[in-house]
């Protein structure tokens, strides 16, 4: 008998309900360059995603649902991770010095996104470290601060030096190369919900608000600042994966809105559209936060905002500093929130006066 209060979410509120669906969405994303080599240290070269998933029992870091084939008599305690060997290979997509043993179960096979990546388990708790250049590095620090500055609960994201990486994984790190990492916020005892498996689309804030509310009132909340943030450091690669829920493991019940994560490609992108942005030329994300604040109802009392003009953001951001990346495109990243987020007040303001 299946408990329904336990169920992944997805099979509840998903555009697409299918088993098959939550399988594949649980799939490295195999266009990763460094996905191939794992696929050939694992022997899944010619596996489809629904195989690669199914290979691992469908079990992923930051949640504990996970399929058991009929008949069998595998437990959870056997199924989810113990060490992942392929760490090296997803992040550097090298294999030197790596012995794989014989049906290791790598937590790679369910890590998605398209940056390269990789889980670590150290002191018993696993860590993901991900790869980029210096902008987004900067970017992914950046916002962070910016977050907590607003009043969110980020994910708790540390530079990792040429140094560290070297160390940890027993190779030269490439110069151009720059890593994040930040610690499972699931700790072992939540299960993550994608906002997809809840029903939410994108560019609809205002919509997205009233399910979330339905689920939760206080991820309502955290949901409205995370689109202000989003609308203030340029975030265009919010999608439907990269925010969410968590959920106990035990009770099914709804906890909070899951810490606010992945945002390497939100002030680096700024910086590629510095010149439309500065022109005022609107965008999905300050248009998405104006059809969220036009949803609000009186009842909810009017938005409050801490200043966010050009000395808070360089008082913010002073003491990040990312190897590679200039004092030039510091510059204009303050520029920038310091110009977005003179926008967003006014917004502010003229809804309150409403």
């Amino acid at each position: 008998m299946i408990e329904s209060t336990l169920l992944p979410f997805h099979f509840l509120h998903a555009e697409d309900p299918s088993l098959y669906a939550w399988i594949r969405q649980r799939c490295i994303d195999t266009n990763r360059t460094n996905c191939r080599f794992l696929l050939r240290e694992l022997d899944l070269e010619e596996a489809d995603s629904i195989q690669i998933v199914l290979s691992v029992n469908a079990a992923a870091i930051t949640d504990h649902f996970w399929i058991r084939e009929k008949g069998s008599d595998r437990t959870y305690e056997q199924a989810r991770f113990h060490q992942d060997h392929l760490a090296k290979t997803a992040l550097l997509g090298s294999s030197a010095g790596i012995v794989v043993p014989p049906d290791h179960h790598s937590p790679e096979l369910t890590n998605t996104s398209t940056f390269e990546k990789c889980w670590r388990l150290e002191n018993g708790q696993w860590w993901l470290y991900k790869r980029g250049y210096p902008e987004h590095t900067f970017s992914e620090l950046a916002v962070q601060a910016i977050g907590q500055y607003l009043g969110l609960n980020m994910a708790a994201y540390e530079s990792v030096s040429r140094e560290e990486i070297g160390a940890v994984f027993n190779c030269r790190a490439p110069a151009s190369m720059t890593v994040v990492k930040t610690p499972d916020f699931s700790k072992g005892r939540l299960n993550f919900e994608p906002a997809a498996d809840l029903g939410c689309k994108r560019n609809v804030a205002g919509k997205n608000l009233q399910i979330l509310r339905k689920f939760s009132p206080t991820a309502a909340q955290e949901y409205e600042k995370m689109v202000l943030l989003d609308a203030l450091t340029y975030n265009l690669d919010r999608h439907l994966y990269n925010f969410g829920i968590l959920r106990d493991r035990a009770s099914g019940q709804v906890v909070s809105m899951a810490p606010v994560f992945d945002h390497n490609l939100s002030l680096s992108m700024s910086l590629m559209d510095y010149r439309q942005i500065m022109a005022g030329k609107p965008d999905p994300l300050l248009l998405d936060w104006d059809s969220l604040i036009a949803s609000r109802t009186p009842v909810m009392g009017p938005m409050k905002l801490p200043p966010i003009h050009g000395q808070v953001m360089q008082d913010l951001l002073k003491d990040i500093h990312v190897p590679g990346f200039s004092e030039e495109d510091n510059r204009s990243v303050i520029e920038i929130l310091s110009f977005r987020g003179e926008k967003l007040q006014e917004s502010i303001r003229q809804q309150n006066r409403l």
